[in-house]
């Protein structure tokens, strides 16, 4: 079965560039635009994207912005 078409396992932790859509929730387009500007870290293996969910979670820990404490 091709993986382009078929799902990929909940839990699976490489996921392609529609994979990593759903989990994230950022538009496809979005992402490739992170990834041609080096802002994700990706993969490119079997002239495919593939996006390690593990680092995904690190990258947007990085990137999220927390309000600061109440005095």
């Amino acid at each position: 079965m091709d993986n382009a078409t078929s799902p990929q396992p909940t839990g699976a932790r490489m996921r392609d560039l529609k994979g990593i859509a759903e989990y994230t929730g950022f538009p496809e387009s979005y992402l490739r635009h992170l990834v041609r500007n080096k802002g994700i870290p990706v993969t490119k293996f079997g002239g495919r994207l593939w996006f390690d969910t593990i680092e995904i979670d690190k990258w947007i820990r990085r990137n999220t912005t927390l309000p600061e404490r109440a005095a």
